[in-house]
C-alpha cells in the first residue's frame, strides 16, 4: 500500500489539512475559535475503506447515474452499480479511493495529480471527444464554456476517458 501523506496550508485564521487518499479535504481548522469546521473520518486509514466520500474528490462523475446506465446517440452504456442499482461518484473504482501524488505544496496551495502520462492521455481524449485542438485544452477549461462541450458531449467524454484510462 502507498504511504498515506497529509499536507497543510495555513494563514492567520485557518489551517487546512488534506490527505493524499482521494485528494481529500481532512480539516479546516478555524484558529480564532479553535474548532474544526468540517467532518472527517478520523484515522486516515478509514479513508481507504470508507464509502461516505467525506471530503474526497469525487469522480469521474459526481452524483448518481440511475440504474447504472445511460445512452448517447442511441448507444446504451452499462456501469457497475455501487449504491443499490445506481452508480455513485464514478463507481467502485472512483477517485476518492485512489492515492494521489502531491505535485506541489506551497504556503497557500496544494496541487494533487495522478501522473504526467495520464494528463497527456486525458488531454488527447478531450481533443478527440470534443473535436477541439490542444490549445483549447487547459486547466481553465470548464464544462459548457465552449459550444462543443454540451451535455451529450460530456457523457461521450466520460465514456472516452473511461475507455482510454481503463477505468
Amino acid at each position: 500500500m502507498s504511504q498515506i501523506k497529509s499536507s497543510i496550508i495555513e494563514n492567520q485564521f485557518l489551517r487546512i489539512k488534506s490527505i493524499n487518499i482521494g485528494a481529500s479535504l481532512y480539516e479546516v481548522f478555524y484558529k480564532p475559535k479553535k474548532i474544526n469546521l468540517i467532518l472527517n473520518l478520523g484515522n486516515y486509514k478509514n479513508y481507504l475503506i470508507q464509502n461516505a466520500y467525506v471530503g474526497s474528490t469525487c469522480g469521474r462523475v459526481v452524483n448518481r447515474i440511475r440504474n447504472s446506465q445511460f445512452s448517447i446517440g442511441g448507444k446504451k452504456y452499462n456501469l457497475v452499480a455501487n449504491e443499490g442499482k445506481s452508480s455513485l461518484h464514478g463507481g467502485i473504482d472512483n477517485f476518492s479511493y485512489r492515492i494521489w501524488k502531491i505535485e506541489q505544496l506551497k504556503k497557500n496551495k496544494i496541487i494533487y495529480s495522478k501522473d504526467k502520462l495520464m494528463e497527456e492521455r486525458v488531454k488527447a481524449t478531450f481533443m478527440k471527444c470534443l473535436g477541439i485542438t490542444s490549445d483549447i485544452v487547459t486547466d481553465e477549461l470548464e464544462y459548457a464554456a465552449i459550444p462543443q462541450w454540451d451535455s451529450v458531449a460530456h457523457m461521450s467524454l466520460i465514456v472516452g476517458l473511461e475507455d482510454e484510462l481503463t477505468l
